[in-house]
């Protein structure tokens, strides 16, 4: 209990009403006995010296002892600690955070914050990434503890990054993902006041393993004319493989946004046919795609055949966020694998690969080439028209993609 000697005042002169309060104060004195027995003595980690804290703190709210004698025996247990043992940063600052636990102020617990940072991120963020985010804070929850907020160091973030992050058997991509929603917690939780300043900033995620021909041949690439004649040859002529095959070889967009699009974000029929996208992934996927002449007939065929004011009728939205182009992904890799390959580098996106290099060799300069397909290191399309990029100089660049199928 922090004390050689326990002293409580009987507030009496008279030698027989002492003898009569000393009962009620030798049994207030042993229910401390007990409940220091089965209080938490163990402060070698910040989170049982917190617990410590929140163990006491009940003891007064349950009025089973003042608040100023808990204190007292707090600080006596602290001196005693810092005298006895090598303290370590991250248990000084929840021995500090402890007291103010024991005086009553209210501490926003780890996975307060956590709960409290995804219930709002819902109304903003698609669903894929706020569950991403959850699983990864949790994650990290786990490894260090449910903690007080305020004792979480940058030393403990740096051992959970160096000893869990970098090992982790994923790609250089995954491990930077999961440390950008840290920081993004973290920034969080400086906005809302948990926090002075953010832990996670300045941690990195750097690739240090050489280069090796099958890293480089692991990744995706494009289709080659030769592969995409097979697979054309290969598609039904009903269903939606075909036309989402075609507008994704004649455009460069993604799978989701040929899904997405809606009749009235298609101008079939202006001087300049176009895709209107209002809507994407980044800034910079909002943008006008100019519809090649090779397609612009099965365009205008899909409008007027839609059932749903959808370019693809009858898809059913699936996975996490609802989207349309969901089942159409799985489709599209099944008919690859069985009829024309089995090398999993081709993928839908892969004709978004291809689109660029049919551009790149017809020499279409790189910032023109990216405002068409809406690349992120690009801005928005609607922006580079002030910088004299027109809708007519984008389609003229489109009407360069040729295939040989």
């Amino acid at each position: 209990m922090g004390k050689k000697v326990i002293v409580r005042s009987l507030k009496t002169t008279s030698l027989k009403e002492a003898q009569y309060r000393r009962i009620g104060a030798l049994a207030e004195v042993h229910s401390w006995f007990d409940s220091a027995r089965s209080a938490p003595n163990d402060w070698s980690t910040p989170t049982n010296i917190l617990h410590a804290a929140q163990y006491a703190r009940g003891q007064i709210e349950a009025g089973e002892g003042a608040e100023n004698d808990v204190l007292e025996n707090w600080e006596h247990g602290v001196t005693e600690a810092l005298y006895r043992d090598q303290v370590s940063d991250e248990q000084f600052n929840a021995m500090q955070m402890g007291r103010r636990i024991i005086q009553g102020e209210k501490v926003s617990m780890l996975s307060d914050c956590i709960d409290a940072h995804i219930e709002e991120i819902k109304s903003r963020v698609i669903p894929q990434t706020v569950n991403a985010r959850k699983r990864r804070l949790k994650q990290f929850k786990d490894k260090v503890k449910d903690m007080a907020i305020g004792a979480l160091t940058r030393r403990q973030v740096g051992a959970y990054v160096s000893e869990v992050l970098i090992p982790l058997d994923r790609s250089v991509k995954t491990k930077q993902d999961t440390l950008a929603d840290l920081k993004a917690f973290g920034s969080w939780c400086v906005e809302r006041g948990y926090l002075e300043s953010n832990p996670f900033a300045g941690q990195k995620i750097t690739d240090t393993k050489r280069g090796t021909i099958e890293k480089t041949q692991a990744k995706r690439r494009a289709w080659t004319d030769t592969e995409l004649k097979q697979l054309m040859e290969s598609l039904p002529e009903k269903g939606v493989l075909r036309p989402v095959t075609l507008i994704g070889m004649y455009s460069g967009m993604r799978l989701n946004e040929i899904c997405e699009l809606e009749v009235g974000n298609i101008f079939a029929d202006e001087p300049v046919p176009y895709f209107d996208l209002v809507e994407g992934k980044t800034e910079s996927s909002i943008r006008r795609v100019p519809i090649h002449s090779e397609i612009l007939p099965l365009v205008k065929t899909l409008v007027e055949k839609s059932r749903d004011n959808y370019l693809i009728s009858g898809l059913k939205p699936g996975g996490e966020n609802k989207r349309r182009g969901q089942s159409v992904s799985k489709r599209f890799g099944y008919h690859v694998r069985k009829h024309v390959t089995e090398d999993k580098r081709l993928v839908f996106h892969s004709l978004r690969k291809s689109f660029l290099e049919k551009l790149e060799d017809a020499g279409v300069p790189i910032n023109i080439a990216e405002s068409i397909v809406g690349h992120r290191r690009q801005s928005m399309s609607y922006g580079l028209y002030s910088q004299g990029v027109s809708l007519q100089k984008l389609a003229t660049s489109v009407r360069k993609v040729k295939y040989r199928i």
